[in-house]
Order: C-alpha cells, then structure tokens, then sequence
C-alpha cells in the first residue's frame, strides 16, 4: 500500500468519524428538543385535564342548585318524608349524581335518596361541615368509606370494591382489596326564613369505576389517535395509588382498573405534593406522563 493510499484511507476515516458523530449529536439534539417538546405538551393536556375535572364539580353544583331552588323541596323538608325521599331521589337521578342526602343544622341525616338509616351523624364530612360553618356551597373530591357508601346506597358500596392487581413498579402491598370511593360531591345550604342555615343538601358522583369522564376528558385532549394499536392518549383517576377510572388498557384489553401508580411517580406526587412531568411506567409500558395531586378541602393528597 502506498502511502499517498494510506494518507488518503486516514483522511476519509477522520471524515467519516467526525460526520458520524455530528450525526449522532443531531440526532441527539434533535430527540431531546423533541421530548421536551411532547413533555410540554402532555403538561398542557394534564391542565387541560384538570379544566375538565373542575368543571365536572360545576356542573354537579349546578344541577343541586337548581334542585334547591325547587319550593317542592323545601316544603318537603317540613312535611312528608316519603315526599322527601323521591325529591331526592329526583336529585340522584339526575345526570353527573350518583347519590344525594339532606341533613339538619348539626349534621344528622333527615333523609337520603337511596333509603336507609337516618339520624347518623355527618357533621365531620369536609363538605358538609364546611357549609355549615360558613353558610356558603362547598365542592370538592373527598374519600367516602365503605360503610358510608352502603348507608348511601350498596350498589355504590359494591361499585367502589376494587381488586387490587399486582402491578410491575408499584410499591409492595399485601393490600387484596380496596373498599373505599373517591367522590366529586357538592354540599348547599338551605336556610329557613332568617337565612340561618336549616339543613344541608349534599350531592355526590362516585367516580371508582366510572368512565365517563376519562373517556370525555380523552375524546376531548386526543380524539381518536391510535399508535401501534394503542391509544395515543389515556387519562386515569387515581385514589392513593389505585387506578379507580382509566381508559389505560391491560394486555387483555381490559379497563386496567385495580392496577397501581409506579413508585417514583407515588413518591412524588402522592408523597410530596409535587407535578410529576416526565416518563414514567404505566401498567406495563413506558409512556411520555404528566401527574398533578387530587386533593380533599382541607389539602390532604387523596390521589
């Protein structure tokens, strides 16, 4: 080989090195500006998300005002307790509202729309406690028992029982069973004549398995966009670290409700109060995520 040949092969070597590494530090580039890109985005969409979720408590508040309002209702309250009843089972009927109850000035049940006991005492609930401090609506996400959840009705108390599903990145848990339900309530106040507060209508939609507004949330922020089979797009409810509402998809197809929050994301999040804005495991592959804290109305992380 001649060493015009050599030169000539080392020249061509160099050139070929230094293009392949501006390439590879393009492409580089190039990814990272794209990721931050697509993060930025997904933290829109959480936003956006949230947007929907308040407004989900609007409307609920809304629609109890409007039964408030109702004279029916007000004269019912001092009359017949079978008048009553159905006044609120018209309350419970109603789009968005799982359940409603009345109670009195000290937070003992008068009456609920799905029957069962009365005179339990409720003054303790976030909602309605503050309505009767303050004499003003209260809304938010609270976390009802299972035993309030059968006195409210058992079909919720059976809707909110959730397997827990052994999920890979989870934290450990011997926990087999979840029994309590994440609720979007809103409490009113019903004064008498002097504007005191009477009584106290409290509404409530149980969101543990209920799709309606993921799914709305999803249509809303991804549309229909499919990748590989899956979708684009998915949003979860989470109570603690329990998927309660998802249209995330197990292998099998199924609504991946039962499964559980990776522990990075819980630590953050659910732990620490943080937005979590950045690549996470969920169920079982890596998605582009964004988490922001649910809280209850006196600021407990609940999921």
């Amino acid at each position: 080989m001649t060493i015009r040949l050599r030169l000539t092969i080392s020249v061509v070597a160099v050139l070929l090195v230094a293009n392949s590494l501006l390439c590879l530090a393009t492409i580089a580039y190039l990814s990272h500006v794209w990721m931050g890109e697509v993060q930025t985005r997904v933290g829109r969409n959480l936003n956006a998300a949230e947007g929907a979720y308040n407004n989900h408590l609007k409307v609920v508040a809304a629609r109890l005002r409007g039964a408030a309002r109702d004279r029916s209702l007000a004269a019912a309250k001092r009359g017949d307790a079978s008048e009553l009843g159905a006044m609120l089972r018209d309350v419970a009927s109603t789009e968005g509202v799982d359940f409603a109850v009345l109670v009195d000035a000290n937070g003992k049940v008068v009456c609920r729309s799905g029957g069962g006991r009365t005179g339990d005492d409720l003054s303790a609930d976030p909602l309605i406690a503050a309505v009767l401090r303050d004499g003003n609506v209260a809304s938010g996400t609270v976390v009802l028992s299972h035993e309030r959840l059968l006195a409210e009705g058992p079909e919720l108390a059976r809707r909110a029982s959730i397997p827990v599903i052994a999920t890979e990145a989870a934290r450990p848990t011997g926990d087999t069973l979840r029994t309590d339900g994440m609720v979007a309530a809103v409490a009113i106040p019903l004064p008498d004549e002097q504007g005191r507060v009477e009584m106290v209508l409290c509404a409530g939609s149980l969101l543990n398995r209920s799709y309606e507004l993921v799914d709305s949330i999803k249509q809303q922020v991804y549309a229909q966009d499919v990748y590989q089979g899956k979708d684009l797009g998915t949003v979860t409810i989470f109570l603690d670290d329990l998927r309660i509402s998802t249209n995330v998809r197990t292998e099998d197809g199924a609504r991946a409700v039962g499964t559980r929050l990776s522990a990075p994301v819980y630590e953050a999040v659910v732990e620490r109060g943080e937005v979590w804005s950045a690549p996470a495991f969920v169920v079982n592959d890596w998605y582009i995520t964004a988490y922001k804290p649910i809280k209850d109305p006196t600021g407990r992380i609940i999921g």
